[in-house]
């Protein structure tokens, strides 16, 4: 079930006693998404998306559903994934120490660039994570949850989700679906996370899901992932065979016509080409 609305679109997937909602921002706001895990008495927030107007359709949303929120959780630290947490400062949230740490750090500096960008549709507060998420499994009203701790993907660090009893994945911004993908990020020593990402993506695929939620683009299925393995392993032969930055974003652009976010093939550059690391 889809319901598109001019903020956004929400898709709904029902698996056994679990419903999951996951809303999609529009283009403004990167296409990014959050998604709603309902269980019988409580609710899961991952992620709380980059634009304030998109985190309040979330909030109000949330609100609709007449459940209490166990938590928030913000997988990682791109801030597209957390600027929207003015809007849950009333429930616990949750993120791996590090990510609470570096938010907690240089999140104010996120916070004056998006608003010098983006004006007052971006958040004019950091809000540090509350609560500390660990690897491993843990039960959230009666629905088990295995969190893992994934190193040098699109992200120095990000938090898998598994929903092994609903053969669920949400693997945020581990997979884009038919968005252009962030490539940016460089592990400690300056090589790039593409090798890492495909080999974290390889073991997803051999779990055959069901049900996969993004970070940006629709919830899929397993085949997606391969997409994204495709993606990525072209990808590389790209980065092989050019150092400019317009050559780059052009062969992506005649790769894959169809995808969206071309926003993102700029995001990219800046950080293959002009952040200095």
């Amino acid at each position: 079930m889809k319901d598109v609305q001019e903020l956004g679109t929400f898709s709904i997937v029902k698996k056994n006693q679990v419903t999951f909602h996951s809303y999609m921002s529009p283009e403004n706001g990167q296409f990014v998404c959050s998604h709603i895990v309902e269980t019988a008495n409580r609710l899961v927030v991952v992620d709380t998306l980059l634009l304030r107007p998109h985190a309040q359709v979330l909030r109000r949303y949330v609100d609709g559903l007449n459940k209490p929120v166990d938590r928030v959780i913000i997988t990682h630290f791109h801030p597209d994934h957390w600027l929207g947490s003015e809007f849950f400062k009333d429930v616990p949230i949750y993120a791996q120490k590090p990510t609470r740490d570096a938010l907690e750090q240089y999140g104010d500096m996120f916070v004056k660039t998006k608003k010098e960008l983006y004006g007052d549709l971006s958040a004019s507060e950091k809000v540090v994570p509350t609560d500390i998420i660990e690897e491993g499994a843990t039960t959230i009203d009666g629905l088990r949850y295995v969190f893992t701790d994934i190193k040098d993907a699109e992200a120095k660090l990000m938090l898998l989700i598994e929903l092994p009893d609903v053969k669920t994945v949400i693997a945020q911004d581990l997979v884009y679906n038919h968005i252009y993908l962030f490539l940016g990020e460089r592990t400690a020593t300056g090589d790039y996370c593409i090798n890492n990402w495909i080999g974290v993506l390889k073991s997803l695929l051999d779990k055959e899901y069901e049900l996969v939620l993004p970070g940006h683009g629709e919830p899929s299925d397993s085949s997606v992932i391969a997409e994204n393995i495709a993606y990525l392993e072209m990808g590389r032969e790209f980065l092989e065979s050019t150092k400019d930055e317009q050559e780059l974003k052009q062969l992506f652009l005649k790769q894959y016509p169809d995808y969206r976010g071309p926003e993102l093939l700029d995001i990219t550059n800046f950080f293959l080409f002009h952040k200095n690391w």
